[in-house]
């Protein structure tokens, strides 16, 4: 999916503050749902916000494709381009690994009750997933910011900031 305006300026620098803002979030997110407390009074926000994430990060990847053609080639740019896309499947996994926290806990607190069987506050197997969507987001977000940072790189590596005078102007 290519967007490759929004109101005049290009998509791509709108669409991408949302997976560097939400993937670290969900990934804090993560890391709290370890404990079966958190998880009850976030997990589906989480869910959510991954899924929000997911889309947006879709989104900057077309939104970046499009606007690569109208940009000038530089080593930075092409570097940036090739690493963009390597976030896609660590905020696809995010997601997926929240929503297996959550339907995992669901599923075994009903199968419990059904069974009459009392269900500890923290199974072995949500721990267990809860764990390993804590280390995904952690990656994910390092790959987030890698990104983010070659971008950044590739955009204001050639520009030159004027010190500021006294009285606030630039020289």
């Amino acid at each position: 999916m290519e967007i490759t305006t929004i109101l005049g300026i290009p998509a791509h620098p709108l669409m991408v503050h949302a997976p560097v803002v939400l993937v670290p979030l969900c990934s804090l997110a993560a890391i709290l749902m370890i404990g079966p407390s958190w998880r009850s009074r976030i997990g589906w926000v989480a869910v959510a916000l991954a899924g929000v994430a997911l889309v947006f990060t879709q989104l900057a990847i077309g939104s970046g494709e499009a606007l690569e053609e109208s940009v000038k080639e530089t080593r930075l740019v092409e570097a940036h381009t090739e690493m963009g896309e390597s976030g896609r499947p660590w905020v696809f996994l995010l997601f997926v690994g929240l929503l297996a926290v959550m339907v995992l806990g669901l599923w075994l607190r009903r199968r419990a009750a059904t069974s009459g069987v009392a269900l500890g506050s923290n199974p072995t197997a949500v721990l267990a997933v809860a764990i390993a969507t804590a280390l995904i987001g952690v990656i994910a977000s390092y790959q987030i910011y890698r990104i983010g940072h070659s971008g950044a790189k590739a955009t204001w590596s050639n520009v030159k900031i004027q010190p500021e005078r006294e009285g606030g102007e630039r020289e």
